[in-house]
């Protein structure tokens, strides 16, 4: 989230995801408006035409930019499914 090289870093829409879900859950149990603040935050990017898979890709997901294995530099900047199972585990 504090890269350097932002806005030219990589982006992570499953870390995205996780810190959301994460943050909904932390609200849950303190009420803490600065967690549900900043997850609807995350959330609102996360719904942008910049994360979302462009509607003409068949594939079956929804967000585009995940990493795979940053270790091996594979698998970067591609739609994967766990960013889009921890987007659906955060609005419940």
């Amino acid at each position: 989230m504090r890269d350097p090289r932002i806005p030219n870093a990589p982006r992570d829409t499953s870390a995205e995801a996780i810190t959301a879900s994460a943050c909904f859950e932390l609200y849950k149990y303190t009420e803490n408006e600065q967690y549900l603040s900043f997850a609807n935050d995350i959330m609102t990017t996360h719904l942008s035409e910049k994360y979302v898979l462009d509607p003409q890709v068949t594939a079956p997901f929804i967000f585009d930019h995940s990493p795979g294995n940053w270790s091996k530099q594979m698998e970067l900047d591609i739609p994967i499914g766990y960013a889009d199972y921890y987007f659906f585990g955060s609005i419940n």
